[in-house]
């Protein structure tokens, strides 16, 4: 990803969750600050005035939880994110995406324990019983990286940015079949709870991730419609998901929209 031999190794600790709120999907929005459908205007041109929980950027006052709090809202990961697998990689023209098949992957799964009702979300009871049933489906992966290795991430953790931030995208499975249903109101379940968001930050390091290499390697071949990947790759190369030691992988929670157009 970057233009020098810098390897990039995971930041577990800097991990964010993010159990998002329904609103629309942008289409045709950029990251070019001078331009009319920039980040400047996306708040304008994006988002209804009744989308008052847009995703926060600096995690200025985030705290990290006791103990005996992760082991309520504890990650559980199906089996296919240890095992190797084929995917396609996308230019999607505003990042690189890899794409995971939910017809031949279809128990790429991730739930959190209580998470909703952690973040006080008040239709959790409601919602409950799909999500415990089916957990959240992973759809995709995508990144977030700079113009050099002192920026990147999306999030920064007290006022600090990393070189590189991957977002894995799920939706709640208990409710419709893919990402775009859920911001389009072609899903069963309304409210909050539709779709969770798991960021992980990596930092420079001696060694970095096998996946991350595969990715990288690919992006040149990368097309709008996806290409396969010339290897498999393990999706726990990139996070544990609470497969490694007790305590390995704090993270932080909270209850908002997309970081990016729609809200």
């Amino acid at each position: 990803f970057f233009s020098d031999s810098a390897m990039l190794s995971t930041y577990a600790a800097a991990a964010v969750t993010a159990l998002l709120l329904p609103g629309a999907l942008g289409a045709g929005y950029s990251y070019d600050r001078c331009a009319a459908d920039g980040p400047r205007f996306w708040s304008a041109d994006y988002c209804s005035p009744n989308n008052k929980q847009q995703t926060p950027i600096d995690l200025c006052s985030a705290v990290t939880m006791s103990a005996a709090q992760q082991a309520t809202v504890a990650p559980t990961c199906s089996a296919s994110w240890q095992t190797d697998a084929t995917y396609k990689i996308k230019n999607n023209g505003h990042t690189i995406q890899v794409n995971v098949d939910v017809n031949s992957n279809a128990n790429v799964t991730t739930s959190f324990g209580n998470l909703a009702e952690y973040v006080k979300h008040t239709n959790y009871a409601k919602e409950l019983t799909p999500r415990q049933a089916r957990g959240y489906q992973l759809e995709q992966l995508h990144f977030h990286w700079g113009r050099d290795n002192t920026e990147g991430s999306e999030h920064y953790y007290q006022g600090k940015r990393y070189p590189l931030e991957v977002h894995f995208v799920h939706f709640n499975a208990g409710c419709t079949s893919n990402v775009a249903n859920l911001f389009n109101g072609q899903n069963s379940c309304g409210g909050s709870e539709q779709a969770l968001v798991v960021g992980v930050m990596f930092e420079l390091g001696t060694t970095e991730p096998a996946a991350l290499t595969t990715i990288a390697n690919g992006i040149a071949g990368a097309t709008a419609t996806g290409a396969n990947l010339a290897s498999t790759l393990k999706l726990s190369d990139f996070w544990s998901c609470g497969s490694g030691a007790a305590g390995a992988d704090p993270f932080y929670t909270y209850p908002r929209g997309l970081t990016t157009p729609g809200c």
